[in-house]
């Protein structure tokens, strides 16, 4: 059910409840369903609860070195940067956008690799949109310190 977005938003938001338990995460993650997840972002650009969904599930599944690898391998940067530009007004993606960017550049090699895909100024972009926000303020200014502290810019 690859081309039906509301399938794929489903499954998306489904791995999102199952992966917020760490057990349950590990046990997602040898099901190897990154693919799935970056193919259905690539799929349907434009429905913005699928792309809610996905980045809330790269979120909780970056949480080891080895997973944020695999996905800034495989564009999941990318993919959350284009997600940012095409729901630009939409609070919940934005956050979970910036959560899953503060996740993945936890390594400072993983943010250098982010850095380079001008994702500060994709986050601050997302804070002039939706200025009055404090939960995205709140994690953008987590994503950009994270992202930018191995230049020793903050």
């Amino acid at each position: 059910h690859k081309s039906e977005p509301v399938v794929q938003e489903k499954a998306c938001e489904t791995l999102g409840y199952l992966v917020r338990n760490r057990s349950i995460r590990l046990q997602v993650l040898q099901l190897e369903p990154i693919e799935m997840i970056l193919g259905a972002m690539d799929s349907h650009p434009n429905q913005a609860k699928l792309q809610l969904r996905a980045c809330g599930v790269i979120w909780f599944l970056a949480e080891c070195q080895e997973v944020q690898l695999r996905l800034l391998r495989l564009d999941a940067g990318s993919k959350i940067v284009q997600a940012m530009k095409n729901h630009s007004h939409d609070e919940e993606l934005l956050i979970q956008a910036c959560a899953a960017f503060h996740r993945l550049a936890l390594e400072e090699v993983n943010a250098l690799t982010i850095r380079n895909l001008n994702v500060v100024k994709e986050i601050e972009k997302a804070t002039e949109n939706v200025p009055s926000s404090i939960p995205l303020r709140y994690h953008a200014r987590k994503a950009k310190d994270i992202i930018l502290r191995s230049s020793g810019r903050t």
